[in-house]
């Protein structure tokens, strides 16, 4: 008999420690799934017509076996919407837009009423799903200076609406966006866009969103062409020249240039320059500004130094104001032929060949026509002689 105690009493012992067992890990796992569901809302996209699901949520109880949910809506006198029971501290709907109000009837493991929750109000905001008809333009060119506007006309496009433009992970937002007819008109900074493929995406208020394809971020054309004219003064600074004629300024020369450039946006856009100049060197031109007498001594080649230059040169432009001006360096190698007839002192070379290094810059006039001003160092490589020139340039040059 003692020993059939023993066994009940340790059974109980047993039975009522699984049971506040059961009781914690219960306990755990709802405060777990309270922490895991918060109120608000989200779009349903998996039926055929998106819908607006709202999540109430409310503390748990402890002991709670069930939750009956009553809404309330109150915009044409209070009747009920939904009344429905749950075993978890929550409730997901779709509600029409609209005033509405809702409490909590907790019941226990015994099915028995347990604690009643006060009405608490809630907005249900109309929400509407955007669509786009048409956008104009069908793309920007970051080569040409043009407003950086997109009109998009379309149904629901809102005020209030979110778009912008995605390729992949880069997204780009206008900085301004307004309601135009039937429509939204987006305003881009120019700075802010990158060359690519994009979709325009629009959010309305409330989750639902569309999207257009394709937006294309380029360039017209892939390379920027420059043909340049530009009066070209000469300065001995060293050499043979230096010792025939001073460092003076001459003004007796002239260039001409074709040059490519890269019309992608980059730091440095990179190019070529072909360029050929023609210079005439006499004691009596420096600083002379009588066009008689330099025509006079142009004709006297023997008693001067005349000479033409060709080569090529890598350009490297950088770009600002939003293309309106660029400095451009350059260097490069050359080839020179001197005047076989009129050979001034000891110069007696005819072909020799030439390095150079040129800065110049670029100031906007019109859509396509610019000044060119800028100054160029030339180094003449001879067998017995050498000499140095700095060459001022003014002159205009014409973009294609």
């Amino acid at each position: 008999m003692e020993q059939n105690r023993y066994n009940f009493f340790f059974l109980f012992i047993c039975l009522f420690l699984s049971f506040n067992l059961f009781l914690f890990a219960e306990d755990t796992e709802n405060k777990e799934e309270e922490k895991e569901f918060t109120p608000g809302y989200f779009v349903d996209s998996e039926s055929e017509q998106p819908r607006i699901i709202q999540r109430l949520v409310w503390d748990m109880e402890e002991y709670a076996h069930s939750y009956t949910v009553t809404i309330l809506f109150d915009d044409i006198g209070p009747h009920v919407s939904i009344r429905e029971t749950v075993n978890e501290n929550y409730i997901e709907v779709s509600l029409a837009p609209g005033r509405y109000r809702y409490n909590v009837t907790t019941y226990d493991f015994l099915g028995r009423l347990g604690a009643v929750s006060d009405w608490k109000e809630f907005l249900v905001l109309a929400a509407f799903q955007p669509h786009i008809e048409r956008f104009y333009p069908e793309q920007f060119f970051l080569d040409q200076r043009a407003a950086r506007e997109i009109n998009i006309t379309g149904i629901n496009l809102l005020e209030d609406s979110e778009v912008f433009l995605r390729s992949g992970n880069t997204i780009i937002r206008p900085t301004e966006t307004a309601v135009a007819g039937r429509g939204l008109r987006l305003l881009f900074k120019d700075s802010d866009l990158t060359g690519g493929t994009y979709r325009i995406f629009v959010i309305n208020p409330g989750g639902f969103e569309t999207h257009a394809e394709w937006f294309v971020v380029g360039y017209r054309k892939p390379l920027d062409i420059f043909i340049k004219l530009a009066i070209n003064p000469v300065i001995p600074i060293y050499g043979e020249l230096n010792d025939l004629f001073g460092a003076n300024l001459f003004l007796t020369g002239a260039s001409f240039a074709f040059e490519v450039i890269s019309s992608k946006r980059s730091t440095f856009n990179g190019g070529l320059e072909l360029y050929a100049s023609a210079y005439f060197l006499h004691p009596d031109l420096a600083f002379n500004f009588n066009v008689v007498q330099i025509w006079d001594h142009l004709m006297d080649i023997g008693s001067g130094a005349a000479f033409a230059d060709f080569g090529i040169n890598i350009s490297l432009q950088k770009r600002f104001n939003y293309m309106r001006n660029a400095v451009t360096f350059r260097f490069g190698l050359g080839m020179t032929l001197f005047n076989s007839n009129g050979i001034y002192a000891n110069i007696d070379e005819v072909i020799t060949a030439h390095m150079n290094a040129c800065i110049s810059l670029l100031f906007l006039v019109t859509n396509v026509f610019h000044f060119d001003v800028g100054v160029d160092y030339a180094h003449y490589l001879l067998n017995d002689h050498h000499f140095g020139l700095i060459k001022p340039r003014l002159g205009i040059a014409l973009k294609f």
